[in-house]
């Protein structure tokens, strides 16, 4: 379970680790999508097809409001 735990929160969390770090905010946004596109891919050969829909609902729930250039200096 908890693979399936980092597979869900990671993208998530890493989205706010790359803004902290200087990223903007489209930047880490575009990667924060690749990688859940890449979890779930990666689930049918871990095992973990039931978690499909809560990843594909992360992917598609993921919307950016504002700017993409916008950045913590």
């Amino acid at each position: 379970m908890l693979l399936f735990t980092l597979l869900l929160f990671n993208p998530l969390e890493n989205l706010v680790i790359d803004i902290v770090k200087g990223k903007t905010v489209g930047e880490a946004f575009k990667k924060c999508k690749e990688s859940l596109q890449e979890n779930i891919k990666k689930c049918p050969s871990l095992g973990y097809d039931f978690a499909i829909p809560y990843l594909t609902s992360n992917y598609e729930s993921l919307v950016l409001f504002g700017s993409e250039d916008t950045k913590i200096d």
